[in-house]
């Protein structure tokens, strides 16, 4: 009797069951989903463009949904089987509120599209001329010595948006240390558009894209410094020279390499007063002074000759 009793139950939830399916089957019910992210298509953009004017920080903009129909029809939809468009055609200068059509299948109608509009900032399309700076990226040897870094163009275009424009700084050249090359190279620059923080600027374009940047690297050396005096003071004078020991000097790595000293010559021909007398330095050639080196002088200090006998000379004089 316990079994019959529970095979009566089982029989009557399988029976439930298939009656609900069949009812759902042949009422098919109204449903009401919510399709996300349905992308907007924007139509006659080219209108704003033939005007002189850009849309500012474009972007893919999406939708959410909500529809209703039976569950046959609605209960498969997805994003791609609904078009949502917004039309630019008339629009100006300035903030565009732009009402949102929303196309769907048949038999599925519209419920709720959120937002139900979208809104774009239209700007002038402006150009103006930037200065080009050029900035090494990393550290170089020790030794090594930028000279100079030379752009083939001081200025370029940039182009876009007169807000995104109006932030553009400059427009920067960076080169990376470790590309640079012993003595002159010349390397082809991505130039980036930057602000006053020189934080990156999108949305604009920069026409050249690229220059020519020519540098120059050199590798500095400090070496003692040989002097030679020639010449003679004037008559009846004597000479110090006092003289730097050292200098550091630059040139291709080869030739620094292998330098051991440098000599200098200190003309004191004819002096008859102390002062500072120019170094005229013996530079081999492709060697030159290090950045931060001034021109060598000298310290030159006349004192009379034999100053006690010139007067005693003239007490005797004075005597007679």
């Amino acid at each position: 009797m316990f079994q019959s009793k529970t095979a009566m139950k089982v029989l009557s939830l399988l029976m439930a069951t298939i009656l609900w399916g069949y009812v759902i089957w042949e009422t098919n019910p109204a449903i009401s989903p919510t399709i996300n992210n349905v992308p907007v298509q924007i139509l006659n953009a080219e209108s704003i463009e033939e005007k002189g004017l850009i849309i500012l920080d474009p972007q893919d903009y999406t939708v959410n949904v909500k529809v209703q129909g039976k569950k046959k029809d609605a209960g498969n939809i997805k994003a791609s089987d609904i078009r949502v468009t917004a039309d630019l055609d008339g629009y100006g200068e300035g903030e565009a509120v732009l009402e949102l059509n929303v196309t769907t299948p048949e038999n599925i109608s519209v419920v709720e599209v959120v937002p139900d509009k979208i809104v774009l900032n239209i700007d002038r399309i402006v150009e103006s001329e930037k200065e080009v700076r050029v900035e090494p990226d990393g550290a170089l040897p020790a030794d090594a010595e930028l000279s100079s870094m030379t752009p083939d163009a001081e200025t370029v275009t940039v182009k876009g948006a007169s807000t995104l424009v109006a932030n553009v700084a400059y427009v920067s050249a960076s080169i990376p240390t470790d590309s640079m090359i012993d003595g002159e190279n010349t390397q082809t620059v991505q130039l980036v558009p930057v602000d006053s923080q020189g934080v990156q600027v999108d949305g604009v374009s920069v026409s050249p894209a690229s220059i020519e940047v020519a540098t120059v690297v050199y590798y500095a050396k400090t070496v003692p410094l040989i002097t030679e005096v020639v010449g003679e003071p004037a008559e009846g004078k004597t000479a110090d020279v006092i003289a730097r020991e050292n200098i550091t000097v630059r040139g291709r790595r080869n030739t620094i390499r292998n330098l051991t000293e440098v000599r200098g010559i200190v003309d004191i021909s004819g002096m008859a007063e102390s002062g500072e007398v120019p170094v005229r330095l013996e530079l081999a050639d492709g060697v030159s002074l290090a950045h931060g080196e001034a021109d060598v002088f000298a310290s030159v200090i006349i004192n009379d000759e034999n100053p006690q006998e010139s007067g005693g000379d003239e007490g005797e004089q004075q005597a007679e």
